[in-house]
């Protein structure tokens, strides 16, 4: 099977902001969950630094704490005592949050410290499920995890992002990866680190893919992966 085209958009979405929080400093670049995050088009949670897109948790509020959690305790990519320093200035007022990452040298894209960059441009990625609180949690809704055809974890490898004018992008993903996934790694592998990830589609014999999806849903282990 072949994969058609990955790409993106540009431009900003024209968003109004909410009263309740500023609307972000130019053009904020977000990692997208879709297992966790239901985003509300125009309203925006937070201030300053901590300024995000309002969102609805798919999940219980047991269940948001433990996938916090877990993040955290899997950044293994980058520097842990960045990753430490992100985890505290979530944990403090907007103000404070600037201040300490400034005084720490990481640079926010945007000012918003859902991408944060340290002196050697490497990106940091932090979810918006993590620097703010949900406006409700929806009701449980369609969980891959759960799926009676779920098979067992493997590795596809030597996958393929093709675009023009450059070469193959190849890399090795688990199938329980999500399409999500797929976009970050390319791009931050790519030094595309800073291209907006709500503007990027992918396709599949002419089919978008939701984010959510996880690989093993679009491909089965005989087929070769190929976007164009």
């Amino acid at each position: 099977s072949k994969m058609g085209c990955f790409g993106s958009s540009d431009g900003a979405s024209g968003s109004r902001r909410e009263p309740a929080a500023t609307r972000p400093r130019g053009n904020a670049n977000y990692l997208p969950n879709p297992k966790i995050e239901k985003i509300i088009e125009n309203q925006f949670v937070g201030e300053g630094i901590k300024c995000t897109p309002a969102y609805e948790c798919k999940v219980s509020a047991d269940d948001l704490k433990k996938w916090r959690k877990e993040f955290w305790a899997t950044r293994t990519q980058g520097s842990k005592h960045i990753w430490d320093v992100l985890r505290s200035a979530i944990d403090a007022s907007a103000d404070d949050a600037e201040a300490i990452i400034r005084a720490s040298g990481l640079n926010a894209h945007a000012g918003i410290m859902t991408l944060v960059f340290d002196e050697h441009k490497f990106p940091y990625r932090v979810p918006i499920a993590c620097i703010n609180e949900p406006t409700r949690y929806l009701p449980t809704s369609v969980n891959y995890e759960d799926d009676v055809d779920k098979p067992e974890e493997t590795v596809f490898e030597n996958l393929k992002i093709r675009l023009a004018g450059e070469n193959d992008y190849v890399f090795d993903m688990s199938n329980y990866s999500l399409v999500s996934d797929v976009k970050v790694k390319f791009l931050d592998d790519t030094d595309r680190s800073d291209t907006d990830l709500s503007h990027c589609i992918m396709l599949f014999g002419g089919k978008v893919l939701e984010d959510n999806m996880p690989l093993y849903r679009v491909l089965n282990l005989d087929s070769e992966m190929v976007f164009i």
